[in-house]
């Protein structure tokens, strides 16, 4: 014997799928009962259809609606007008719960948090580049611990001449082509873009913590 329940109804019925009794609910135009029922079975929980028919049928083996191993069978299903009564009950629990999460500053710091390590992990292999690429024309330079200012010192370098003079380092003899400078320093550019989101991002992070 099966306890077939969904939001607004519940029914009994055998194992030939033959319907032995049922209850339902017709107060759906009341959203916040909906929403109550629906927050219910969401929890695991059984609706008082449900519970009703339990107690008259204690050995039927309750299922929600949609189950797997229920039998084929006339369930009492909502009606159109019922449908869409849950159905902007559904939205109006979604909205409720975007601004719940919201506000929730402990779920606003794990996002940001997780997105700062991205960053922070894209940010450190993009300046390590960096720092390769420019070691291969102007081998003289150290950056040490300090590499902040990098990406912005090769975006805005006119040339490698001019890059080796911020750098003051000597200029090679082998430079590179009109196209791989314009890479260099659109890379260099990217590296400074980051560092920015990178700093923005962690100075949120110490706004919320």
């Amino acid at each position: 014997m099966w306890l077939w329940y969904d939001w607004r109804a519940a029914a009994i019925a055998d194992d030939k799928g033959r319907i032995l009794d049922d209850e339902q609910w017709d107060g759906f135009l009341d959203q916040r009962s909906v929403v109550a029922r629906l927050e219910c079975i969401a929890a695991g929980g059984l609706t008082p259809e449900a519970r009703t028919l339990l107690e008259r049928f204690p050995d039927a083996r309750p299922r929600v609606h949609g189950e797997s191993d229920l039998p084929q069978a006339d369930w009492p299903l909502p009606s159109q007008e019922a449908q869409q009564a849950v159905d902007q009950a559904a939205i109006a629990m979604a909205t409720l719960g975007v601004a719940q999460a919201a506000g929730d500053p402990d779920r606003r710091l794990e996002h940001l948090m997780r997105a700062s390590d991205e960053m922070r992990s894209t940010f450190i292999t993009m300046e390590a580049r960096l720092v390769e690429w420019v070691g291969l024309f102007l081998p003289e330079a150290r950056f040490g611990t300090d590499r902040s200012a990098l990406g912005k010192t090769v975006s805005e370098a006119e040339s490698l001449e001019h890059l080796s003079k911020t750098l003051d380092v000597s200029l090679p003899p082998v430079g590179p082509g009109k196209s791989e400078w314009k890479s260099l320093k659109e890379w260099g550019q990217s590296v400074s873009v980051f560092r920015g989101q990178l700093d923005r991002l962690e100075n949120a992070i110490r706004n919320l913590s």
